[in-house]
């Protein structure tokens, strides 16, 4: 059962993908999250990316992918230690540049090219799940 999402974020012209940073962990990603109860996964969907991105679902494009992200979450998330996650991966184009999150945990940090962002993603899996995506772009 799907119970989390990844929103790629990227636009064209050139292209170029938004990357998250999280002050609490520290972790740099591609805005994620789980559903919450009652939520289907196109409304968690929305709700992370406005939340991480301050995109609201009139300034962007859905892009449904086949891909799926499978992990266990290990000891930096005590409340969520060894719940198993499912989430379906999305891709999210949008032509607006200038990005502020709502959420006081996290910061836009910026839109870097699939060669720099593979640099700076924390987590392995986020860039195995680029290299993967873009074949829908």
């Amino acid at each position: 059962m799907v119970n989390g999402i990844i929103g790629i974020v990227f636009t064209r012209e050139p292209l170029k993908f938004l990357l998250i940073h999280n002050y609490r962990s520290g972790n740099k990603s591609f805005p994620a999250g789980g559903r919450e109860e009652n939520e289907t996964v196109e409304e968690a969907l929305k709700r992370e990316i406005e939340e991480e991105t301050g995109l609201l679902p009139n300034e962007y494009k859905i892009i449904t992918t086949p891909l799926m992200n499978k992990f266990v979450y290990n000891r930096r998330k005590a409340e969520r230690f060894s719940q198993e996650t499912v989430q379906q991966v999305f891709l999210i184009e949008t032509k607006k540049k200038n990005l502020v999150s709502k959420d006081s945990d996290n910061k836009v940090e910026g839109w870097f090219t699939k060669e720099e962002i593979l640099k700076q993603l924390t987590f392995e899996d986020h860039k195995d799940i680029l290299n993967k995506v873009v074949q829908y772009i």
